[in-house]
């Protein structure tokens, strides 16, 4: 048809209009996505003995378990938001300050469809190479308060 418009694209939900054809409907699918927030544990007990290797040894150990988490990371970009390791620790209490300890390495923001969505991405991690190793994936609530 001659001059007929087009609904225009773009990412919103459902709508009508009328051009000077006629009317016109429009929608468009999309899923929607939630946060998690995953959190990489090793043991410090066995980071305590990793940490009595040869520094050769844990050398090539690192390089091997990088090659594979760049794989890994590669793989799931598109739902991998952030990630970063984490430092150590500070203990407050409504006593003080202190220096902590605690199994924390790494954490990550991802997306996806839901919980179970999320922590089967991270049923084959490189992580898991780390003897005692855990990852725990957890919702993201930002209606706290």
């Amino acid at each position: 048809m001659q001059g007929a418009k087009h609904a225009p694209s773009g990412t919103w939900g459902v709508g009508a209009g009328v051009d000077e054809v006629g009317i016109y409907a429009r929608a468009q699918v999309y899923s929607i996505h939630m946060k998690y927030f995953v959190t990489y544990q090793m043991p410090h007990t066995g980071l305590d003995a990793w940490m009595q290797l040869p520094e050769e040894e844990r050398k090539k150990q690192e390089l091997g378990m990088q090659t594979e988490w760049n794989t890994w990371m590669a793989a799931h970009k598109g739902a991998i938001v952030e990630t970063a390791g984490v430092g150590k620790p500070k203990r407050i209490t409504s006593e003080g300050i202190v220096d902590a300890r605690n199994d924390l390495m790494m954490y990550s923001i991802v997306e996806a469809e839901s919980l179970d969505t999320a922590a089967e991405m991270f049923k084959d991690h490189p992580h898991f190479g780390i003897p005692g190793a855990s990852i725990e994936v957890m919702t993201v609530n930002k209606n706290i308060g």
